[in-house]
């Protein structure tokens, strides 16, 4: 029962609030009152504060958060973001490891690219199966432009895969894992687009391949290009490489690195 000092005090139990006694009958009052300027929430002694389940949406886009970020939650939710989970050593050979790395974090490959990306899905499909069921084709991941839905095929390497191979005529040839690789990825693309029809039929995905980009992830650019000879012969490989996009480990990233220094975050070693 309200008496003449909470009787016009309207209860809020779906925002942030404070649980307050009245000063006249004592009953226990769920109270939403902002503070100077809107700003916050007075809270005064012996208040308890609430913070309604489920209500708490966190997100750097200020339009789908509920709550604000200031600089010392701002870094720790970047952090959280962009380094948590990403291993930190580089020479690992394994590349289902890193298949599963970069699909835990697939924001990672999408820094590759000046424009947004749907991830799709890993080992997807892209054609190829005959009558018998062989020759499936299946790319490490398969992303899609978020304003065009235009395909995106990702093939992965390892940090410790080699870039260079043996010396030719005054210069060093690409190694035979990375030119590998290429073929592989342009094999899987001319695949797509001749079956995209019968590989998104049936399914929720809507997709284009009208002329599909294609990525390459491999080698260590920082360990093995270590003198202007190999870096040279290098970039004009991949210069000249114009429907792959040909990206190493340590390039990858330093992207990271770079997105990761506008929150003033640092990786540690």
């Amino acid at each position: 029962m309200s008496c003449d000092k909470c009787a016009n005090i309207i209860e809020r139990t779906d925002i942030p609030h404070v649980i307050r006694k009245c000063e006249g009958c004592g009953r226990s009052l769920h109270v939403y009152e902002p503070g100077k300027h809107g700003i916050g929430i007075p809270i005064r002694e012996g208040d308890q504060f609430v913070i309604p389940a489920d209500w708490l949406k966190l997100s750097l886009n200020p339009l789908k958060s509920t709550g604000q970020f200031y600089k010392g939650g701002l870094q720790w939710y970047a952090e959280l973001i962009y380094l948590d989970g990403l291993p930190n050593k580089k020479d690992n050979d394994d590349e289902g490891f890193w298949q599963i790395k970069l699909k835990e974090n697939a924001y990672a490959i999408s820094q590759i690219f000046a424009v947004p990306l749907l991830f799709i899905k890993d080992s997807a499909y892209v054609g190829g199966m005959n009558i018998d069921r062989k020759s499936a084709k299946f790319v490490d991941y398969l992303f899609a432009l978020e304003s065009s839905r235009e395909a995106v095929l990702v093939e992965i390497k390892t940090p410790v895969t080699k870039l260079l191979g043996t010396k030719y005529r005054g210069t060093c040839r690409p190694s035979q894992e990375l030119t590998g690789s290429l073929m592989q990825v342009l094999d899987y693309r001319g695949t797509l687009m001749k079956d995209l029809r019968s590989v998104t039929e049936g399914t929720n995905y809507t997709l284009n391949a009208f002329s599909p980009k294609c990525v390459v992830i491999v080698g260590n650019g920082s360990v093995e290009l270590a003198d202007e000879e190999k870096r040279t012969a290098f970039e004009l490989f991949r210069a000249n490489s114009k429907d792959v996009e040909i990206v190493t480990y340590d390039e990858l990233f330093r992207k990271l690195d770079i997105l990761a220094s506008l929150f003033t975050l640092t990786r540690t070693s």
